[in-house]
Order: structure tokens, then sequence, then C-alpha cells
């Protein structure tokens, strides 16, 4: 599949949604959430994504923020199948990217250079460790692969993220 119209489709998701003033703080208050113009030039293909923004994947499973198993649960594809969490900067509150679960897999959009936050380990960052921009996304259960693939238009090197799993 395209990466580039998928990391296109997560900002999408997550604009529409801040447009739509429909993400709420913890009590339910709706957050106005501003979105930038770089943003809006990325979801209309009219800027090249910077070498550190863009989608990522889990790459460390100790990342208790991020979803990696579209296996285990059922609810996963019946009921519990996606959700969308901004990350907003506050003064203002601008839209710097969001974490989408499809699923059961949880897909991290930066719109800031995310280098600093993928090593700062910490309970509460979701980019702990996070894989920017994968090759593929591959599950083993019980010895049987499973395999997305990615076709990326940049020219950054993208690795694959395999995650092994047992029932």
């Amino acid at each position: 599949m395209s990466g580039d119209d998928f990391q296109r489709w997560v900002l999408k998701l997550l604009i529409t949604h801040a447009a739509a003033d429909v993400f709420t703080e913890s009590n339910g208050e709706r957050v106005t959430t501003v979105v930038s113009d770089e943003a809006i030039d990325l979801l209309l293909d009219r800027a090249g994504w910077p070498s550190a923004w863009g989608l990522g994947v889990t790459g460390d499973l100790s990342n208790a923020h991020l979803s990696f198993d579209p296996f285990t649960r059922i609810e996963t594809v019946t009921s519990d199948w996606w959700s969308a969490a901004p990350l907003i900067k506050h003064d203002p509150r601008l839209l710097f990217g969001g974490v989408v679960d499809l699923a059961g897999v949880s897909f991290t959009l930066c719109l800031f250079n995310q280098s600093e936050a993928l090593l700062h380990d910490d309970e509460i960052n979701p980019l702990h460790r996070v894989t920017q921009r994968p090759s593929s996304l591959s599950w083993v259960l019980n010895g049987v692969p499973k395999t997305i693939r990615f076709r990326w238009s940049d020219p950054w090197e993208h690795v694959p993220v395999t995650f092994t799993m047992r029932r």
C-alpha cells in the first residue's frame, strides 16, 4: 500500500476531528484546536514531509500507549476497531500530531521534529521509541506471517517492523 497516501489519510482524520472540535479533555470539555498552514499543505500534497515528521508505529513493546496486536481481542475488528487521540501543543492549542488506532494497531503522526521525543524514556510519552515510516509491518503468529508493505516516495531509509506473537 502507499505509505504516502496512508500517512496523508491519518493526517486528514486528525485534521477533520480538530476542525470539527470533537477532541475532548479528560473532563469531557471540547477542545478548540488550531491546525497549522504546514499541516494543510501536507494534507493537500503541496509540501514534502520533513524527515523527522510523519507516520510511525511502536518499535518498543514496553510503550504502553501504543497497540500492536490485531489478533487477540475480537473487539478490535467488531466494535472497538478505531480511535483517534490528538497531540496538542498548548498556547495556542495547536494540533501537532496524534495517535490513530486501527484494528488493534496504533499509528502515530507527528507534525514536529520528533527525534528527541522518540528517545525520551518516560511513562507518559506515546512516542517512546517509535519507528518512523516503516517499510512493512509483519506479525508472525504461531509461525504464520501476515505482512503489510508500504511504498514511500521519500528518499529516507525505511526499516521493517516484525511482531512475533504466541497464543
